[in-house]
């Protein structure tokens, strides 16, 4: 596009301005000329500044997905390697509890939701890091 637009300015300078109005039609054409060059000009800059573009983008997204990782991990990090068993084992003690009449179904009732809940979180989290390290 730009090399056209430089030959298009080339052949409207080198136009021979004798006409009726000489003087008219030669301001007209260094105008023709002008606007050609600067849309050429416009024309080279969007085409370098897009690889630039895509060169920045590129790299925030992959900075992004950095951070997404390492924050996931510090939050992995945390949490004890044995937590989704001890969970498990809350639960299952729960149960025995609620067999032998020990705690009230709310109870029980609450205790299992809040395993099942507590183990997506730890699940979720390893999810996301994964998907964040992709």
């Amino acid at each position: 596009m730009a090399m056209r637009m430089r030959a298009l300015a080339r052949v409207i300078v080198s136009r021979d301005p004798a006409g009726p109005a000489p003087r008219l039609e030669a301001a007209s054409l260094q105008a023709g000329a002008i606007s050609a060059e600067r849309t050429a000009a416009m024309a080279d800059a969007e085409a370098n500044s897009a690889p630039v573009n895509a060169v920045r983008r590129i790299a925030r997204d992959v900075f992004d997905q950095a951070a997404q990782y390492e924050a996931k991990r510090s939050a992995l990090g945390k949490w004890d390697g044995n937590t989704p068993r001890s969970f498990a084992d809350a639960a299952n003690e729960a149960k025995r509890n609620f067999q032998l009449g020990a705690i009230p179904l709310a109870i029980y009732m609450k205790m299992q939701q809040s395993f099942i809940e507590a183990t997506n979180a730890v699940l979720d989290e390893r999810r996301e890091a994964i998907e964040a390290l992709l």
